[in-house]
C-alpha cells in the first residue's frame, strides 16, 4: 500500500505530507507505532534554508519507513 492508498483508507481529506524519519527510519517508526516516540523537531534556520512552510497543529503526515505506513498528527 502506498502513502496515497494509506491516507484514503485513513479517511483522510485534504492534504498530507509524506516523509521518512532520517537515522534509522525503521526504528524511529517503530516507537511511533509503539506510541514511544509521540513527538518530533527538526531545526528552523532548515525550514528557512529549505523555503519550507512550519509545521501546525493539525496537520498530518504519513510517516514512512521500508514496510509500514502510519498516520500521525502533530499537536505543536
Amino acid at each position: 500500500m502506498n502513502a496515497q492508498q494509506m491516507w484514503e483508507a485513513f479517511g483522510g481529506r485534504g492534504e498530507y505530507e509524506a516523509w521518512r524519519f532520517g537515522g534509522d527510519a525503521d526504528a524511529l517508526a517503530e516507537l511511533v507505532l509503539a506510541g514511544k516516540k509521540t513527538a518530533t523537531a527538526s531545526a528552523y534556520p532548515l525550514y528557512e534554508l529549505e523555503n519550507e512552510p512550519l509545521p501546525k497543529a493539525g496537520e498530518y503526515s504519513v510517516i514512512l519507513d521500508l514496510s509500514l505506513i502510519h498516520i500521525s498528527e502533530p499537536t505543536r
